[in-house]
């Protein structure tokens, strides 16, 4: 009975929410099922998790978790579709600062074939100055590519073309 009121008080609040909400799954039974669940989400990606039982709908809230920051907000559900709105915005400024970042971290320019095999070790991105003949592209993937020479090892991978001018 009690999870009969509850699905029917959250079916209520999920329909207002247009456009915001895309999917809204019920996680229903105990904590150990809910846990494997919640992960399975998590590497979905999904950015935000709305929890609402019995106490939430009857104090007139859900608790709100950030997946990139592991935040929980408390949030009324009379302006519930503005908060997670919100929320999602805040989620998606933060994710894309946080990937240029993490861009800017990792993009090399290099000179010289020790800098570009330093880099390539490092998982960069690396700029560097290319011919644009087919032959030099060859010789750059098979050059770089991981080969036992004289008890020293190459790169891990060798180089992938992504020719772009700048």
């Amino acid at each position: 009975m009690r999870r009969i009121s509850l699905f029917d008080g959250w079916q209520h609040h999920r329909k207002q929410p247009k456009g915001v909400i895309k999917r809204a799954d019920a996680i229903w039974g105990d904590t150990t099922v809910r846990a494997g669940k919640f992960n399975h989400w998590e590497l979905k990606g999904v950015p935000l998790r709305v929890d609402v039982g019995p106490r939430d709908l009857a104090k007139k809230e859900v608790v709100a978790v950030r997946r990139d920051t592991g935040e929980k907000l408390t949030l009324p559900l009379a302006d519930l579709a503005d908060k997670i709105k919100g929320l999602l915005d805040e989620i998606h400024a933060s994710l894309l600062s946080k990937a240029k970042e993490e861009l800017e971290l990792h993009k090399k320019l290099v000179h010289s074939w020790e800098e570009f095999t330093s880099a390539l070790d490092e998982k960069s991105i690396m700029l560097a100055p290319f011919c644009g003949a087919e032959g030099c592209e060859d010789i750059i993937k098979k050059e770089s590519a991981q080969e036992e020479v004289a008890g020293a090892k190459g790169p891990s991978k060798g180089g992938q073309e992504s020719v772009h001018s700048f």
